[in-house]
């Protein structure tokens, strides 16, 4: 089992889809109404009872990710041999593997929250070699460039219009990264700027670590792109194209002065430590600190009161309420 965590706009699509070439991994869609069912809490344990049946069921049909797999409700009655949530989940992802790519012996499922679980789920099978985890990382200038330039499926809101809280976000992201890196073995961090200057150097790196055959630097060859969902599809207009190194500085064309400086002051201590350079500054720091107080004491204000919703909810309804 293969996990790819990340942060929106960072890469990890093209890191999948370049990953799909070999026949030795099955790379799943998004789905992260799976991750909040079954990975928040995946020791605990399994019964597939009637209530859970229909209700996953309902999930199959309804979630905008989801229903994309293709799953059926008879595909549930497998779930019955699971003790745990992560057997359960992973029961899923085979079902899907076995009719999409039968014989792949490794299975690689992306979604942003993983790393914030990691170490419930190493906790489970520490030592045993199942498990592998792979960070992807990019500059946060090109992530917030890339997140103001990219709509929501039918939104015209942008990913992100407020640099604060995507440095925020990255630094978060990036501490929780280096933490993990100490602490185990099984985790490989990828910067999504060795794969546009580096890229058969860095695939060859990544293979080895995760234990499959050297593939080619072959995104065209992918089989990931023909089951995103069309929805979807604009957001990932690239990922079967080859590597275009001038992507590395494209946020230098799109984000303002203003942009560029509130980001790298935030992140400058993690930027250099990944091998980001930063750029001489160009607006003051005391109009830079103005706009940085509000907003950090506004994002952690919303981060903490929906933690606090999220787990109220939890009580209410209970552990495996959505």
């Amino acid at each position: 089992m293969i996990f790819l965590t990340y942060i929106n706009r960072s890469g990890s699509t093209y890191l999948a889809q370049i990953l799909s070439v070999s026949e030795e991994i099955l790379v799943c869609p998004e789905a992260e109404i799976l991750v909040e069912k079954f990975l928040e809490a995946p020791e605990k344990n399994f019964i597939l009872t009637d209530t859970l049946r229909n209700e996953l069921i309902q999930q199959i049909n309804n979630d905008w990710k989801l229903r994309h797999w293709g799953l059926r409700p008879e595909d549930l009655e497998s779930l019955s041999k699971a003790s745990n949530n992560f057997e359960a989940f992973f029961l899923l992802l085979c079902i899907y593997r076995d009719r999409i790519k039968p014989a792949a012996t490794k299975i690689l499922f992306k979604a942003e929250r993983i790393l914030h679980l990691w170490e419930k789920l190493e906790k489970l099978y520490r030592g045993d070699n199942l498990l592998h985890l792979i960070a992807v990382v990019r500059d946060p200038r090109g992530i917030y460039a890339s997140q103001k330039n990219t709509r929501w499926p039918g939104s015209e809101k942008p990913f992100s219009d407020n640099p604060v809280h995507s440095s925020l976000l990255w630094r978060r992201y990036v501490k929780e990264v280096q933490r993990l890196l100490i602490l185990h073995s099984e985790i490989s961090i990828i910067r999504y700027e060795d794969l546009l200057n580096k890229p058969e150097e860095t695939l060859k790196y990544l293979t080895q670590k995760i234990r499959i055959k050297r593939i080619p630097f072959l995104p065209e060859k992918g089989d990931l792109d023909s089951r995103i969902p069309e929805d979807q599809k604009h957001l990932h207009g690239n990922i079967k194209a080859q590597p275009v190194r001038e992507k590395e500085k494209e946020w230098q064309g799109i984000l303002n002065n203003y942009e560029i400086d509130l980001i790298q002051i935030m992140t400058n201590k993690y930027m250099n430590k990944l091998g980001y350079a930063t750029e001489i500054r160009k607006v003051s720091i005391f109009k830079l600190i103005k706009t940085i107080l509000p907003q950090t004491i506004t994002y952690y204000i919303s981060f903490n009161s929906k933690r606090i919703v999220f787990w109220i909810n939890k009580i209410i309804h209970g552990r495996d309420s959505l």
